[in-house]
């Protein structure tokens, strides 16, 4: 297993990051999308950058998460 990071970006600086592990690359980018962030993101694999993930938009109905 290999260890990923996910940077969300937002005005080019990082505002949030998740750490998980996955067993290749493919892996990784699926489980970075399925998390449907809402902001930009990157993800690494140590100093390597992996891929790009672009922000998911919301639903029309949906209501933005609270905080």
């Amino acid at each position: 297993m290999r260890t990923y990071r996910l940077n969300g970006h937002k005005d080019g600086r990082i505002i949030s990051t998740a750490v998980f592990e996955a067993a290749e690359d493919t892996s990784a980018i699926e489980a970075a999308r399925a998390r449907g962030m809402l902001v930009d993101g990157e993800l690494w694999c140590g100093r390597r950058l992996v891929a790009s993930i672009p922000a998911m938009p919301l639903a029309e109905d949906a209501e933005p998460p609270a905080g």
